[in-house]
């Protein structure tokens, strides 16, 4: 609904927060729906990667500030692409 308050517009909006999650602190997460189709199942995932330890400085893990969203990503998160369809845009070439 939009609210008037101090001079200003806004919105109030009704979010379910779940208190069922077990929730720990990572520096290593990705961004993943719980139920295909849901939007409001999104969720933050603590990664595997958190547990990465490099065994050359070479190697190191890049950190991301900032990233964006594809149609291709919407459409899997909203249920209108199987999961599998990933892998036919993905071509092999092999020699």
């Amino acid at each position: 609904m939009n609210v008037f308050r101090d001079g200003r517009w806004g919105t109030f909006r009704h979010q379910l927060i779940t208190h069922d999650v077990n929730e720990a602190p990572t520096e290593a997460a990705y961004v993943n729906v719980l139920t295909r189709g849901d939007l409001s199942s999104l969720r933050w995932i603590a990664s595997p990667l958190r547990h990465f330890v490099s065994s050359s400085p070479a190697v190191q893990l890049c950190h991301v500030y900032y990233s964006s969203l594809n149609f291709k990503d919407i459409m899997l998160a909203t249920g209108k692409l199987p999961p599998d369809a990933i892998l036919d845009s993905v071509s092999v070439h092999t020699k």
